[in-house]
């Protein structure tokens, strides 16, 4: 299948193509800009195959098998990345990685609904990632920060961390039933 030989051969190098004039040479497999998008489109007439950007990372993050969370996500990966400048998660898909360099791409408060790529230092950045959160964690998370935000207001004396513990302990016991008359949608 194309996908399997374009997925073998663009695994080793820089990943998929960002233009006509730097896609690399596979035999039988022809390249072309898509009418409807701004990247490269591998095909191969003789099959009518054609793969796209977004089949090529699909495929490659199945191949590397689910990221449990644990280490750096694989390539392709849709994740959430913890941003150090608004201490927010935000949906990322992983690009690039090695043991140096994680490129990621995702969406910026920086610049509102743009796609943008950044490159993230391994060491010297130390980048945070967690999967995809489930409705349930999302709205886990709204009801700590609430709760955070309430005795931070009222209580400047206690620490964002001990504030946080309190929270996700509470949510917690919430959780387990262990709190009667209170539940979590």
């Amino acid at each position: 299948m194309l996908i399997d030989v374009v997925i073998d051969n663009l695994s080793e190098g820089k990943g998929w193509p960002e233009a006509l004039n730097s896609t690399p040479s596979i035999f039988g497999v022809e390249w072309c800009m898509p009418p409807w998008g701004c990247s490269p489109m591998a095909y191969r007439l003789a099959t009518h195959e054609i793969v796209t950007r977004e089949q090529y990372l699909a495929a490659l993050a199945l191949r590397g098998g689910p990221w449990d969370g644990l280490g750096l996500p694989n390539v392709g990966v849709e994740c959430e990345y913890k941003d150090k400048n608004t201490n927010k998660w935000l949906p990322v898909i992983i690009r690039y990685s090695s043991n140096d360099v994680v490129v990621l791409a995702g969406t910026s408060e920086m610049y509102p609904g743009e796609f943008i790529e950044i490159a993230r230092d391994v060491i010297v950045d130390n980048p945070q990632f967690r999967p995809i959160r489930s409705k349930s964690e999302k709205k886990r998370d709204e009801a700590a920060t609430c709760i955070e935000e309430m005795f931070d207001s009222d209580n400047e004396d206690v620490g964002n961390d001990e504030l946080s513990r309190f929270g996700y302990r509470l949510l917690q016991k919430i959780a387990a039933g262990k709190i009667p008359h209170i539940r979590i949608d």
